[in-house]
């Protein structure tokens, strides 16, 4: 081969390899790839791998936001039932104050103690349904926000 020819080849062979990142390639007449020195394969092996990899991190999500789920929604309905378990009280410490109430109005040998009791109960028996309907509307709304539905 003549020297005119090797100074013609040799560039484009050079410029082959740097795009293909081909460390020791072999190229014959500066089109044919013989030895890439394992790059491709390597390349290969690094996409695939970062595939498994994207693909088991999804699977990882998925179940994560199942399990999250299960848990909003789990304290959404614990929350409804101590609302109602507590809006249930409600009448029962409000007729217990009433009647403490009266009963210490009327000499009926209640302290004011007794009364303060009572009313302890009662005010306790209302924050107590207003802080469970808030437990149930920041759970639903915890499951709306693993849904998409609202904005974090």
């Amino acid at each position: 081969m003549s020297s005119a020819k090797l100074a013609l080849i040799v560039p484009a062979m050079q410029k082959l390899i740097d795009e293909d990142k081909c460390a020791g390639a072999v190229v014959i007449g500066g089109s044919t790839l013989l030895f890439d020195g394992g790059a491709i394969s390597a390349r290969t092996a690094a996409a695939v791998a970062t595939s498994d990899s994207a693909a088991a991190n999804i699977g990882q999500v998925r179940q994560d936001l199942v399990i999250s789920l299960a848990h909003a929604r789990a304290e959404s309905q614990r929350a409804h039932a101590d609302a109602l378990a507590w809006r249930r009280t409600e009448p029962a410490a409000d007729d217990a104050l009433l009647l403490m109430r009266a009963r210490y109005f009327g000499g009926g040998g209640v302290t004011l103690v007794d009364v303060l009791d009572a009313l302890d109960q009662t005010v306790a028996a209302r924050i107590a349904v207003v802080r469970a309907l808030l437990d149930e509307r920041v759970a639903a709304a915890t499951v709306d926000q693993l849904l998409g539905r609202v904005e974090p």
